[in-house]
């Protein structure tokens, strides 16, 4: 690498950048077999082009959805350094409004489903509201 200026050092690209981060050079290894068994192509791809394919790959962001395995063929959890388990303000007002509208049918779906923590914080939220609502309705009638 003589393009380096000899008083930098050395960033770790692509999938090597895993390494740095705990993983062993086995697993980074079967990582890339399976990403590039993946992206199969005729053309020729470059060192340099690969490198930039991994770089992206890792440092992408993925909707938590798509991550659990929903249309993605990459490892389930893609973007492992940005990667978004939170979710977004739209997760928590689905959730909200699927706890609301489906009551206890949700409770399985908080504890069984991998999902973002604002989408499981809406279903409770959502399935407090319908209780409060269940409750405000009996104590009118009497």
């Amino acid at each position: 690498r003589s393009s380096m200026p000899s008083g930098q050092p050395h960033r770790a690209r692509g999938f090597d950048t895993l390494i740095e981060m705990g993983m062993t050079e086995e697993e980074v290894g079967t990582m890339r077999e399976q990403f590039y068994a993946s992206r199969a192509t005729d053309r020729f791809i470059s060192a340099e082009e690969l490198l930039q394919m991994e770089d992206d790959w890792v440092n992408r962001e993925v909707d938590p959805v798509e991550a659990q395995g929903m249309g993605s063929s990459d490892l389930a959890g893609g973007g492992l350094l940005t990667g978004n388990i939170i979710g977004t303000d739209w997760h928590m007002f689905v959730g909200a409004t699927c706890g609301f509208l489906l009551g206890f049918l949700v409770i399985p779906v908080i504890f069984v489903v991998p999902a973002p923590l604002k989408l499981k914080v809406g279903y409770f939220v959502g399935l407090i509201g319908n209780m409060l609502y269940a409750i405000a309705q009996i104590v009118l009638t009497i």
